[in-house]
């Protein structure tokens, strides 16, 4: 009775497992896919770097969001000073100030405007005169400051917030980054594992091959030495042993390859035997629409949104660039109140009572008239660049769609190759049953039975490869559209 379709797979897995043993002198090492993929997640160099990126674009991120918020500074100062006219030596000037300061100062994104708030005390001692009769005036009173500058340009405003808004576009390319990096190293992990493992199918094959051939030339030489066969027989079975020990040493020298390129590629022991124990899955039997990919591809595809953030940076560098000869207004304003006396006490004691008011307002309006085209040029630099950046993202986004379909031909490619290879097998293998009956009879020689039995060796051969193109294909059509990831392995 034929095996089921669906178990066949499984049966010829559990085959190799049993089957193809490996001298090598390490420990055997059992090895899913998923395994792989942790080890290579964990000592991949490239991925820890592109970890380290996003790290660092996040503590930029933290640091350009500081500045957005209040800041506060204290300020405490001491001057002191004294002169003597030069030919007077009973003349002497002495000053003394004491002042405490508290400075506040942040920026309001939605306005772009810098205000900045100063509260301050200061008390001074002015003293002068001959010695012995030295007089003065001593100050005491607090003062109040605000200052604000305020962009009237909404390009202005922009780049008042383009540090931030800078911080965070670069921390969206570095997430972007790492991700890109994470989507790479999965589907490189998927196909030298599977690369391997098709090492080892076609191994197991080639040896299969080459063991028949031999058990075909052994029983040859007895029917010629008998002779019931001719000798020209012998000969091209001796042929044909030594094209498939050929095979087979290509075979092995293949799956060697393969496996020092997954050790190396792990960061592993050469001497590691490894026992793969993931099954390639074939077609998952989800049916696909082309157009829904496509659609997929284009929201979820992590290169075209790295193009779409450096698109709202040049966006930025325009206005920038515009905001450059555009005016700015300052305005300030500063409030004090202050007593006066031939003492600090009593310049206290005069403030408490009947202070000495002082106001200022004042405002200012800087607008830049020529700079020899220096603005005009870095424009147009920006616009460029802006126009150059739309061409290359329609551009990719048009290859975006050509990849996917051809991963989605590729893949209904690599389910039809299944189904008509599943069919060739059927086929072949009455066909090897009628020849074996055909040979117990005599009716055709053995180089004819090898061959039947070659072709049918050769389909579960390409079976077992359409299962692996299936799975990398499938994985293939996950990494186009963006949504591989090492839950959909």
């Amino acid at each position: 009775m034929a095996t089921p379709v669906k178990l066949r797979p499984v049966l010829l897995f559990i085959l190799l497992i049993l089957s193809v043993n490996f001298c090598y002198a390490g420990e055997p090492r059992s090895l899913s896919l998923r395994e792989a993929v942790e080890i290579a997640l964990t000592r991949n160099l490239g991925y820890q770097g592109a970890k380290e990126n996003l790290k660092g674009a996040a503590a930029s991120r933290q640091i350009e969001k500081a500045r957005y918020r209040p800041k506060q500074t204290l300020e405490v100062n001491h001057r002191g000073s004294e002169s003597e006219t030069l030919g007077q030596p009973d003349s002497e000037t002495n000053a003394q100030s004491e002042s405490l300061r508290i400075t506040q100062e942040w920026l309001i994104p939605s306005l772009g405007a810098r205000p900045r708030l100063d509260f301050g005390v200061r008390a001074s001692q002015d003293r002068s005169g001959p010695i012995g009769s030295i007089t003065g005036t001593d100050t005491f009173g607090p003062e109040l400051t605000l200052t604000w500058r305020q962009p009237l340009s909404r390009s202005g405003r922009i780049t008042e917030t383009a540090s931030q808004q800078q911080a965070n576009l670069s921390w969206s390319v570095a997430q972007i980054g790492y991700n890109l990096k994470t989507q790479d190293l999965l589907f490189e992990t998927v196909t030298i594992y599977f690369g391997l493992l098709r090492a080892r199918y076609d191994l197991l094959v080639a040896r299969a091959l080459f063991s028949r051939t031999r058990e075909q030339l052994a029983t040859a030489k007895a029917q010629v030495k008998a002779g019931v066969l001719a000798e020209i027989e012998q000969l091209r079975l001796a042929v044909r042993v030594a094209i498939e020990e050929s095979s087979l040493v290509a075979s092995e020298n293949r799956e060697a390859s393969s496996r020092r390129a997954l050790l190396i590629f792990l960061d592993l022991s050469p001497s590691t035997d490894l026992v793969l124990t993931s099954i390639p899955q074939g077609n998952t039997g989800e049916a696909l629409d082309l157009d829904a990919l496509i659609a997929m591809g284009l929201a979820q595809r992590l290169d075209l949104a790295q193009l779409m953030i450096q698109q709202e940076q040049q966006e930025m560098s325009l206005a920038q660039a515009q905001s450059a000869n555009q005016p700015i207004l300052t305005m300030s304003g500063s409030y004090g109140e202050s007593g006066r006396g031939s003492s600090l006490h009593e310049a206290y004691s005069q403030f408490k009572e009947s202070q000495t008011s002082t106001y200022n307002v004042s405002a200012g309006l800087s607008w830049p008239m020529f700079d020899s085209g220096a603005t005009r040029a870095q424009v147009d630099r920006a616009k460029s660049d802006r126009a150059a950046l739309d061409f290359t993202i329609e551009d990719r986004k048009r290859r975006i769609a050509l990849e996917i379909e051809e991963a989605f031909r590729d893949m209904e490619t690599a389910q039809r190759r299944q189904k008509l290879v599943e069919a060739n097998i059927a086929v072949s293998e009455e066909a090897l049953r009628v020849d074996e009956i055909r040979f117990a009879k005599g009716l055709i020689t053995s180089i004819e039975l090898l061959g039947s039995q070659n072709a049918l060796f050769q389909l579960r051969r390409d079976r077992d490869a359409s299962l692996i193109d299936q799975t990398l294909n499938r994985l293939r059509l996950l990494r186009v559209t963006g949504t591989l990831t090492v839950e959909t392995l």
